[in-house]
């Protein structure tokens, strides 16, 4: 039974996750040796989330001892929040366009409350000294440029 809810909690980030982002292809060429390097970004589509599919999210992070981390642009503002498996690896990312207005969440709100709690940023802890996450989380939602 514990099995199918924390099976039935990925799927549901899974489906999340393909309604909230466009992976484009990138490159970027370095200046010394010329070499080209290929990558992926992130494009927030137009898809609002649901209050119940925000809730869920959260309820779903918190149950399944998931990393919720900033997703910052190149200027250093949070534009979002990436959840990250106990491997580090990326399962959902989704942005300010995506969270329901209507429904209180902003999001300053889900950094107080979710990604400077204590259980994730002991979370974070743990993946960075295992070398699975590299990038800090702030003491303020402010200091994020």
């Amino acid at each position: 039974m514990y099995m199918d809810t924390i099976i039935g909690n990925l799927n549901f980030l899974a489906e999340v996750a393909v309604k909230t982002v466009v992976w484009k292809p990138t490159q970027a060429t370095t200046n010394i040796s010329k070499t080209v390097i290929h990558g992926k970004y992130p494009d927030f589509t137009k898809h609002v989330m649901s209050k119940c599919d925000m809730k869920r999210i959260i309820e779903t992070v918190r149950e399944e001892m998931l990393l919720m981390m900033p997703h910052e642009d190149l200027m250093g503002y949070i534009k979002g929040y990436t959840v990250h498996d106990l491997k580090g690896n990326i399962i959902l990312i989704f942005g300010e366009k995506n969270i329901p207005k209507d429904a209180g969440f902003t999001l300053k709100k889900i950094f107080d409350s979710v990604v400077r709690s204590e259980e994730n940023l002991e979370l974070h802890a743990l993946l960075k000294a295992e070398n699975k996450i590299y990038a800090e989380i702030e003491d303020s939602f402010e200091e994020y440029s």
